[in-house]
């Protein structure tokens, strides 16, 4: 519940329990001193179970939240402050949001220590869970026990290979993660001069589409105005379809 010392960027109110509790997530040396760190939440209370470590050197964290603000987008509870959903709060490098995921229902979920990581994007979890359609008796006041397991399929996309051999697409994307612009290098087929570059977010919403006019060349898009997260990227010639991912800081 601090915003000073060590610690910035808190969400909460400083020194009102009732405006609790950010995830404070940092790193330091062998000397015990602070690299980076950061506050993940939102004006409610927020807590860490599990930190996993990814494949692109960053963390997925597991814990609960109460907000639906700041960090926290898509809580599903009945009112903020008062339940809990499941919340994913992915991290790069650095300790930057790059994506996070809510899950639950109307009522509480509570997040017992059974979380195991099979993949980036892919976990199964033990929770308790006081949401009506989800229990086997709604006429107890204590949470049933559910067991799930959560994948993400939009950031678990499979990627084209941009070195294939052969008179095939060629994409590649720098740089990934990106900051204020990224570029999409491309070759088409030798029979192809017209192709679509599309670009969507992690929900599949159509945020920028782009209309190639030669075979081979690069467009250059100014991620400024996009939130932090990772999106995804399609290219189409004709019969052949590129896709993949990239993050946004």
């Amino acid at each position: 519940m601090s915003n000073d010392g060590d610690v910035s960027g808190f969400h909460g109110v400083p020194g009102d329990l009732d405006y609790g509790h950010d995830i404070w997530v940092f790193k330091t040396d062998k000397q015990g001193n602070l690299i980076w760190q950061n506050c993940l939440g939102g004006l409610y209370s927020e807590f860490a179970r599990n930190i996993f470590p990814t494949t692109d050197g960053g963390y997925m964290i597991i814990g609960t939240t109460q907000s639906d603000d700041g960090d926290v987008e898509g809580f599903n509870g009945g009112d903020t402050g008062g339940y809990d959903d499941i919340w994913f709060a992915k991290i790069d490098s650095l300790g930057q949001l790059t994506w996070q995921y809510c899950y639950g229902g109307f009522g509480t979920e509570y997040l017992y220590r059974g979380v195991y990581q099979k993949g980036d994007y892919d976990y199964v979890l033990t929770l308790g869970t006081k949401t009506d359609n989800w229990q086997c008796n709604i006429n107890t006041a204590k949470p049933d026990l559910r067991i799930v397991e959560l994948y993400d399929s939009t950031v678990g996309i499979n990627e084209n290979n941009p070195e294939s051999s052969g008179d095939n697409l060629k994409v590649e994307v720098s740089p990934n993660p990106a900051k204020d612009k990224i570029s999409f290098k491309y070759s088409l087929p030798s029979n192809q001069s017209k192709a679509q570059l599309t670009i969507y977010s992690n929900t599949g919403q159509i945020i920028r589409s782009f209309n190639i006019m030669a075979n081979q060349g690069q467009i250059i898009y100014n991620t400024s105005g996009l939130n932090a997260g990772v999106y995804l990227y399609s290219v189409v010639a004709g019969k052949e379809n590129k896709k993949g991912k990239f993050v946004n800081r």
